[in-house]
Parts: structure tokens; sequence; C-alpha cells
């Protein structure tokens, strides 16, 4: 019976959900906050154009494309402003 219950246990340790769940990283993250993800900086420069639906604006090419061309010239000049262009 013991040798039963050791089997089981141990099946339930060898689980990819239960390894997932004990990893412990190796190393250390580096100071300061995340670097931000490619998808909040294209909605950060949807909210400063006042874009309220963009999944359909996106389906007409020559309206995103414009909206891309002005998200570029204030992303550049925010840049600028900053002394970094």
């Amino acid at each position: 019976m013991t040798n039963e219950s050791c089997i089981r246990r141990w099946h339930d340790q060898a689980r990819p959900t239960r390894k997932l769940l004990d990893w412990k990283p190796m190393g250390t993250r580096p100071i300061g906050r995340p670097r931000q993800r490619w998808q909040e900086d294209v909605m950060g420069d949807l909210k400063k154009l006042k874009v309220k639906n963009w999944k359909e604006t996106a389906k007409d090419r020559r309206t995103w494309r414009d909206l891309a061309e002005k998200a570029k010239t204030v992303t550049e000049k925010e840049r600028c402003l900053r002394g970094t262009c």
C-alpha cells in the first residue's frame, strides 16, 4: 500500500502543471519598470489620437494607413520635445 501511494505522489509531481506551478525562475530581474510591449505602445498612440473603435478603423486600409502616419508624427514630435530627436 505505501509503495502505491508513493508512486501516485511521484506521478502527481511529474505532471507538467505541477512543474509549472513549482518552477522558480533563475537569476534576477532588471531594475526599474518593465519595458512597454508593442501592443501597449499602439494602444497609447490610439488613445492620444482619440480613436474609439480601432478594430473597425483597421478594416479600412487607407484610413488605417493615414492614422499610422499621424501617430508617427505625434510620436516624433514628443521625442523631439524630450530632446532625443
